[in-house]
């Protein structure tokens, strides 16, 4: 789906968006295969994105003696060069994303519990 909306990706597959959406929400090893895609593109936008950052580093050099950086430093902000890693995608493995969802799950009854016990 990398790039794709999930209506057309629904569309695509002959399912409703809706049908899309619970999967993503509920069924961990669809949510962990699309999140494996992600992941490999992840990694194959962060290998392009490094292979024209020397070369970006190099423009940025010239630039800065010419006085135009704008494009250059949008290039090496990119990469995260200037403000640090990318965000890595969610985990590629179904047993990880359910456990994290029963922690989320547990903390957000916790926090009912305490929220309750407050107002009373």
């Amino acid at each position: 789906m990398g790039g794709t909306s999930v209506s057309k990706a629904a569309e695509e597959i002959g399912v409703d968006r809706s049908t899309v959406h619970r999967w993503l929400r509920d069924d961990w090893g669809f949510k962990a295969a699309v999140n494996g895609a992600r992941l490999e593109l992840h990694r194959a936008v962060e290998l392009r994105l490094a292979q024209v950052a020397s070369g970006a580093t190099e423009v940025v050099a010239n630039a800065i003696e010419s006085g135009d950086v704008r494009a250059a430093l949008a290039v090496l902000k990119g990469t995260g060069a200037l403000s640090g890693r990318l965000e890595e995608p969610g985990s590629d493995r179904a047993d990880l994303l359910a456990e994290e969802a029963q922690v989320r799950e547990a903390r957000q009854r916790e926090d009912n519990l305490l929220q309750l016990l407050s107002i009373g």
